[in-house]
């Protein structure tokens, strides 16, 4: 399946894509093929190359509040004393005179005092309705100090207010005394603050309404005074520490008096701003708004609760624009404390800001404590001036300009709704087309907060924040900061459909982020919401309780859901039950077999997440057959899922439950009952968790023993992110104590042995070859009963004592981790398994230390003339005795007290039962199961002279009294008609007498213990300890790729203006111009590519024309992937008598001389678009020249092969970008470089990708041709052969074998060539002169649809010739022959380059010419049609040619450069004259 490459989330990060793409300006000759070229495989990510470095964590901001706050008792103290004005202040006449928007001298004083307060209260009540108020009107000293201790009694350790008016008395002094009344009020009576803050306490807020405000704030001892307002420096305090000030206006300032505003304009702007702003505005604009009387204002219909309502909606304006100013002027944490800790603070500080705005218009400076920033002159202002002016003149216009007055004041009334938020959502729209990470914050982001309040512009409010999440962590804490959390776990609740698919992205973000959100989740609920998005995938299946999916839901959005809950259950036990409860394990498992390589990823997440240290979930999820299911993913064709699979198991493997059943023994009734629990703990009935029934112990060694023998054929996977994983999941059941001792027996075993038996692999020796054998004990027939007959036990009787039939599985384990610790190619894979081996032979170090202070303890005895002090020692000595027989001897009673024969699995895939079983082969040391589907299992460890080959040891010691073992399999059943089977691995019996275990056992004896007592609970003397090491980090990678911006690279990339797009357009542009130079070298050779036919039908391939047209037929005929007809074209051949080949001539001339300082140079290859030469030698040494600028040498390095092997294969990998170096060994390795495709390379360079065996079963020899591999760029697979009795196919996309092609010779392959055109077949040379033609379509056995046997000695080179289907094939003997492969039975042409040997040839793809190389120390370059154009001899003097004999050529893929290696350490390379 292709994956969308344009989707923001997982398969662009993981999943490897591809990009098909058409150079503009390039000729129509190229055109196709360049297309096909541009297809790049992504094997640079992160994942091939961090495998030792942590996943990247991105900071996150402190966005929670630890601590909550609340406002909850407020003192009103109202020093008014009406009709008498303060001594120290003049006022004008006229001047407001309006308290609380109340005239005092329009009723009695006392009346109009209390009415004054009333009112006060009520406008506070309406920022925080349940708090408790207090009144003090025209106080005393004794009066305040009451109020203030009854409140802080009342708060406790919460805010309290104090709010203060101070219009009837004296200004404050700059002693810190504010004024109040005696008794008589006939005083004035002063009050120090110091006194009111001890009455008061911490923590408070001061309200101070008087002139000359701003001197008292000297006086308060503030924790703020720390942060930087205008810098921005976050610095964390005790909010139960604090005194938060609010004074209105400044030192020497007087409260302004201007009629059309009230006397106390400040505490009227914190308490009713809407009436005041709108004043204001009136006032401020009286020209626009001439029209309207401002008494109207307090007519304005609706509530301020009410966001339908003209007055509703302006105060909800008027909240998100403060709220905006606040976030974008204030440090994040001084903006958290003051507008989201408190709700009636924030009602204050969003209020603070208009009163600013409005008394800076007058004279004054409002000012507080944190000393805010100045905000008056903030552009969004203007944003409320214009909503403002829209409502009041709508509002005008509907009620007419005399009767908005005289109407009903509170009359409902048909308003349009403000545009306001959707211009602010359009702005916010405009700047997520250029914003990033370098520009400044987005200042609507507040409001997209204010617009998820409604249900109007609630789908595209959350459609541009998931926008604006997606440009990375940055923006994620962006919207943390500015308090979006609990709206988006509130909007969990919500049952609207259409809010789910973003919902599911941005709760995907935030988690990616900061994963401790699953707290809060689970606490809301919230996990039902994803658990339930993933059910409308699913359906119940037709008469079973099983669930099969559907195609409702986005691929994107399940893999999303399943990133969510499989982070709600990590490290997470709360998470884990809740989602147990409802069923995820059934749901993931029913998403195993998703079409989507991301969904399935994510579904082994989930279930890996879901039992990870749970011993329930492991349980459920192994009753319900899971496991089988994860380990048919094993051989998923994308290496990201098989990782996956490999994961889950890796968590299900090493089951707590199996520490429980054998250390505290529960009968079966105790069991079964704590299942039973467990099962019914509030759970979906929907979604039975499983009959509970008793696990026993040995159970659980089956399901432990079984999926490890499964996860030893992914350790041979060609991908080694796949083989890491596989090998981190092994450990868990390694260094697992219930399992450690006994693979600490087996190492010990073969401690001291030179040798291993294949058949610890699963191999079986014939005479044609090595064979693997895979048994079907679903029916149990009797041939499977006669093999498994046949089959000989691996060890000898020692560990069979021990272990039972059980030996194999522990013994075949240990041998593959030997063998990848030897022989895997990928050192990050090979240091993994060292340190696991390390980890049982420290242990087998303590079993030795300790048998030799028992053996000389013993040897003591004897010593020992005294009988008393022998009882003595030999007590000792059985103490010490005890930790032997734990760890080996005493293992065989706690198996044989149990009717139990363990299982020993391998999985294999098969048909239904009524197909037979697809056959198995092996070649040479290579495991191949295959089935008529083509899925395979391959094998590719070689054998390791470190852990031996027991062929001569099985001739020398054959037991004859060994005894057959037969086991009962019962298959596990897989989704999509898959049988994972298992199969008895039995083999040759090497070190049946093991000497030192049994001296061991017989010192025991002789110290008086028991041989087999029962030891098997764990002891705690041996202390088991997992390395870090080996804990996977491949879960936590996977996360770390939702954090990288989905959007930012790629406008980067593509940018021309960024130094990434400048350097990939330059790029882009300097190859085309190369490859179009190209044509200019023989115009008239490189024609157009063959014309396309009509869709062929494929018939039989196995069929062929009598007269051995392959290709001809007038009924059959083959077209290749891309639909082109191989016998559809009348295209002339490239070596016929046209004229244009006939006037092609060339002049070579030398251009540089290298020096490679080795030995000899075996292999060349030129860079088709950068000035880089490759050379290798004929060992390990890799050498790369810039042949522009005085063939300097760029960077040599060595492959790193084992010694005694070569390199033998060069090529490039995406060679139109960032060019991949694939080196191939005779060992059978390729390895992946990265780094080497710029003469620019970083001092790290090269970055080693990947490696895998691609030729297992490969002989390696210096006489032999080694690995020979051809790559094909347009389909992504890589052809590998050599001294082997097969061709496979590699898709370097999945990592994975797609053919394995027989070649039905004892002959090595010394050639290889495709044509991109025909992507299907393959040529291929052999030792023996022959030429084989693979058709990689058809089944194995018929693959070969060709031999071509005119010649009779080594093929030196075949080369394809680009879209014309013709081929020209060299051998040793200085034979060339040219053959048509649409009539491939006969050559069409044979010309002999010389008599002597023929070492080398080369063939230019766009000029009609090939050179062949000699030992005879000379060059000969062709024509097509025969003619001699150049000769380079050896010559002796100074200006001679000094060439040795010739190892290797080859030309520039676009040039005419021809490089020329030799047995020496020279390399020359000459150019032609055009």
């Amino acid at each position: 399946m292709q994956i969308d490459s344009t989707t923001n989330f997982g398969p662009h990060h993981d999943c490897r894509t591809h990009t098909l793409s058409n150079n503009a300006g390039f000729s129509s000759q190229v055109n196709a093929s360049v297309t096909r070229k541009e297809r790049i495989f992504q094997f640079m990510r992160s994942m091939h190359i961090d495998y030792n470095a942590d996943p990247p964590v991105p900071p996150i901001i402190s966005w929670r509040m630890v601590e909550r706050m609340k406002t909850m008792d407020v003192a009103l103290v109202l020093c008014l004393n009406i009709g008498t004005d303060p001594p120290d202040v003049v006022k004008s006449s006229p001047c407001a005179r309006k308290e609380c928007w109340v005239d005092p001298f329009s009723m009695p004083a006392q009346k109009a005092l209390e009415t004054i307060g009333k009112t006060l209260q009520s406008q506070y009540e309406r920022w925080q309705p349940r708090a408790r108020y207090r009144q003090s009107l025209d106080p005393t000293v004794d009066e305040t100090k009451q109020l203030c201790h009854l409140l802080r009694r009342h708060a406790k350790k919460d805010r309290v207010l104090f709010h203060y008016n101070g219009h009837g008395v004296p200004r404050p002094t700059a002693n810190g005394e504010i004024w109040v009344f005696n008794k008589s009020y006939t005083q004035y009576i002063p009050l120090l603050l110091y006194d009111l803050q001890s009455w008061i306490g911490m923590p408070s807020i001061y309200v101070f309404d008087c002139s000359n405000a701003g001197v008292l704030l000297h006086h308060f001892t503030s924790s703020f005074s720390d942060v930087d307002c205008g810098l921005g420096k976050d610095v964390k305090v005790d909010s139960s520490m604090e005194a938060i000030v609010l004074a209105a206006c400044g030192p020497d300032e007087l409260l302004p008096m201007n009629l059309e505003l009230c006397a106390d304009v400040f505490t009227s702007c914190l308490t009713t701003p809407i009436t005041v702003a709108l004043r204001w505005f009136i006032s401020q604009n009286r020209l626009s708004m001439a029209h309207i009387d401002i008494n109207s204002i307090e007519r304005i219909p609706g509530k301020l609760t009410d966001r339908k309502t003209p007055l509703g909606e302006l105060n909800w304006i008027f909240t998100a624009i403060t709220d905006t100013i606040a976030w974008n002027v204030l440090p994040q944490s001084l903006f958290q404390k003051l507008f989201r800790q408190d709700l009636l603070l924030a009602s204050l500080f969003r209020n603070f800001l208009l009163a600013e705005r409005i008394m800076k218009s007058t004279g004054c400076s409002p000012c507080s404590i944190p000393k805010l920033p100045a905000t008056h002159h903030h552009p969004l202002w203007r944003s409320w001036d214009l909503a403002a002016e829209k409502c009041l003149s709508q509002l005008c216009r509907q009620a007419g300009l005399r009767d908005m007055a005289l109407s009903n004041p509170r009359e409902d009334r048909q308003v349009e709704p403000s545009r306001f938020f959707a211009e602010q959502l359009t702005a916010f729209e405009i700047w997520l087309q250029f914003g990033c990470s370098a520009k400044s914050p987005p200042q609507q982001l507040p409001m997209v907060l204010q617009v998820l309040l409604s249900q109007v512009h609630r789908l595209r409010a959350l459609e541009l924040l998931k926008t604006f999440l997606d440009l990375g962590p940055w923006a994620v804490n962006l919207a943390l900061s500015v308090g979006i959390f609990p709206y988006v776990l509130k909007l969990l609740q919500s049952p609207a459909g259409e809010l789910r698919q973003m919902l599911v992205c941005i709760w995907a973000k935030i988690l990616a982020l900061d994963p401790s959100c699953q707290a809060d989740i689970i606490k809301d609920n919230g996990h039902s919401y994803f658990i339930s998005h993933l059910m409308e995938e699913l359906q119940p299946a037709p008469g079973s309780q099983h669930l099969c999916p559907n195609s409702k839901l986005p691929s994107e959005q399940k893999a999303i859901a399943a990133f969510i809950l499989s982070l709600i259950c990590n490290n997470f036990s709360q998470g884990q039950q809740r989602c147990l409860a409802q069923g995820l394990h059934r749901i993931a498992s029913a998403l195993l077999t998703d079409p989507d390589p991301e969904v399935r990823k994510w579904s082994c997440f989930c279930l890996a997440k879901l039992c990870e240290k749970n011993v329930e979930s492991k349980e459920v999820i192994v009753m319900n057959e899971i496991p089988a299911q994860l380990s048919a993913r094993l051989l998923d064709e994308w290496p990201e899922v098989r990782a996956s699979a490999a994961y889950a198991i890796g968590k299900v493997i090493g089951t707590s439950a199996l520490d429980t059943n054998l250390s505290t023994h529960p009968t079966q009734s105790q069991h079964k009952s704590t299942v039973q629990d467990r099962s019914s703990s509030s759970h979906d009935p929907t979604f039975p968790i499983g009959e509970p029934h008793t696990t026993p112990a040995y159970k659980w060694f089956d399901v432990d023993i079984s999926l490890a023998i499964n996860l030893i054929w992914t350790c041979a996977d060609a991908s080694p992110l796949v083989r890491r994983e596989s090998v981190l999941a092994l450990a868990a059941i390694i260094i697992h104590h219930s399992h450690r001792s006994r693979f600490e027996l087996v190492a010990q075993h073969y401690k001291n042995s030179s040798f291993i038996s294949k058949a610890s692999m699963g191999y079986t020796d014939k005479a044609t070859g090595s064979e693997f054998e895979s048994a079907e004990y679903t029916n149990d027939t009797p041939s499977e009963r006669r093999h498994r007959k046949d089959t000989r036990e691996l060890t000898g009787d020692t560990l069979r004592d021990v272990f039972g039939v059980i030996t194999n599985s522990y013994v075949k384990i240990w041998h593959i981790l030997k063998e990848l610790q030897a022989n895997d190619p990928f050192p990050p894979v090979a240091n993994l398994v060292k340190v696991i081996i390390g980890q049982v032979n420290s242990g087998v170090l303590a079993i030795e230390q300790t048998r030799r202070k028992l053996s000389m303890a013993l040897i003591n005895i004897e010593r020992v003339a005294d009988d008393d002090d022998k009882v003595s020692c030999k007590k000792s000595t059985i103490q010490m005795g005890l930790v032997i027989q734990e760890t080996h001897a005493n293992l065989k009673s706690s198996f044989d007290n149990t009717p139990y024969q363990p299982l020993v699995r391998k999985t294999t895939i098969s048909q239904h039962k009524d197909e037979p079983s697809a056959p198995t082969t092996e070649q040479n040391g290579s495991i191949t199961v295959t089935s008529d589907d083509q899925d395979k299992v391959s094998f590719t460890l070689r054998r390791s002279h470190s852990v031996g080959n027991f062929r001569e040891l099985n001739q020398q010691h054959i037991d004859p009294a060994e005894t057959d073992v037969s086991c009962d399999v019962t298959p596990h059943k897989v989704s999509d008609n898959i049988n994972v089977h298992v199969a008895c691995a039995n083999a040759t019996s090497t070190l049946s007498n093991s000497r030192h275990f049994r001296s061991e056992l017989n010192l025991a004896q002789k110290a008086g213990t028991e041989p087999y007592p029962n030891v098997s609970t764990h002891h705690p003397d041996r202390q088991y300890t997992f390395p870090p090491t080996l804990v996977s980090k491949y879960f936590d990678w996977c996360c770390s790729l939702l954090n990288i911006p989905a959007q930012e690279g790629v406008i980067e990339e593509n940018d021309p203006l960024s130094s990434k797009g400048a350097t990939k357009m330059e790029r882009t542009r300097r190859y085309d111009r190369i490859r179009q130079s190209a044509f200019n070298i023989a115009p008239g050779y490189f024609v157009k590519i063959c014309r396309r036919s009509s869709p062929v039908t494929i018939t039989d391939p196995s069929t062929m024309n009598t007269n051995g047209s392959f290709f001809s037929s007038e009924h059959t005929s083959l077209s290749s992937s891309d639909g082109i007809n191989l016998r559809g074209s009348s295209q002339p051949l490239a070596y016929g008598n046209r004229e244009e080949i006939k006037r092609f001539s060339l002049t070579l001339r030398q251009r540089a001389i290298l020096n490679n300082d080795s030995e000899m140079t075996s292999l060349l290859l030129f860079h088709p678009y950068e000035p880089i030469l490759v050379v290798a030698d004929d060992k390990d040494q890799i050498s790369l020249y810039n042949i522009e600028e005085n063939e300097r040498k760029l960077k040599v390095f060595s492959n790193n092969n084992p010694t005694g092997s070569r390199l033998t294969s060069l090529s490039w990998i995406n060679e139109n970008a960032e060019s991949l170096l694939t080196c191939g060994s005779d060992d059978g390795v390729i390895k992946v470089y990265h780094g080497l495709h710029t003469p620019q390379m970083s001092s790290s360079a090269p970055q080693l990708l990947t490696a895998f065996t691609a030729v297992p079963d490969l002989v390696p020899g210096t006489r032999g041709s080694g690995l020979i591999t051809a790559w094909q760029q347009a389909t992504g697979v890589l052809f590998a052969g050599g001294y082997s009795n097969s061709v496979r196919g590699w898709n370097l996309e999945y990592e994975k074998c797609v053919f394995n092609l027989p070649t039905y010779t004892d002959s090595c392959i010394t050639s290889m060539s495709t044509d991109e055109s025909i992507s299907d077949i393959v040529v291929a040379g052999f030792g023996d002169g022959k030429l084989r033609l693979f058709d990689s379509r058809c089944r194995p056995e018929v693959a070969i649809r060709m031999t071509m046997q005119e010649h009779t000695s080594w093929i030196v080179q075949t080369h394809l010739y680009k879209n014309r289907y013709e081929m020209l094939s060299g051998s040793v003997s200085g034979e060339l022959k040219f053959w048509d492969l649409r009539h491939p039975r006969n050559s069409t042409k044979f010309l002999e380059t010389r008599r002597s040997t023929m070492t080398a040839l080369a063939v230019h793809d766009y000029a009609p010419i090939f050179a062949s190389g000699s030992h005879n120390q000379f060059i000969k370059v062709f024509r097509c049609d025969g003619e001699e154009l150049a000769l380079i001899r050896y010559h002796e003097g100074f200006l001679g040619e000094r060439i040795g004999p010739v190892s290797c050529l080859a030309f520039h893929p676009h040039r005419l450069y021809l490089a020329a290696g030799a047995t020496d350490s020279v390399i020359a390379i000459y150019s032609g004259d055009k």
